[in-house]
């Protein structure tokens, strides 16, 4: 396979499963924003501040399932493929060296 039809699948694996995980993130984002509005409502018909504290926090855990969804929406796949690349064939040249020096080593 070459190197062009490799990337390719590799981008389109990459791209199903963020697909996937932003489909999840985005079903436990709907359920934690309903539970903080349900915990919301009760904590102000019954006035209680505990419940309060907690809605807040349940706040800031969506806050943090969005930032998740946003990094994986706006990630560029081809970017980290030409990178990993890159690095892969930068070690099999630095392997390739290492090897000639310790043969040059050897013989000498």
């Amino acid at each position: 396979m070459t190197e062009k039809k490799m990337n390719k699948n590799r981008i389109n694996e990459l791209q199903n499963s963020r697909a996937r995980s932003v489909k999840k993130l985005t079903k436990l984002l709907n359920t934690v924003v309903k539970t903080e509005w349900d915990i919301v409502t009760i904590s102000q018909v019954l006035d209680d501040s505990v419940s309060r504290v907690a809605a807040t926090q349940i706040a800031n855990a969506s806050s943090s399932i969005q930032s998740a969804i946003s990094h994986l929406i706006s990630t560029d796949t081809e970017t980290h493929i030409a990178k990993n690349n890159k690095n892969v064939k930068e070690s099999a040249e630095i392997s390739t060296l290492k090897k000639a020096i310790k043969n040059n080593k050897l013989m000498s």
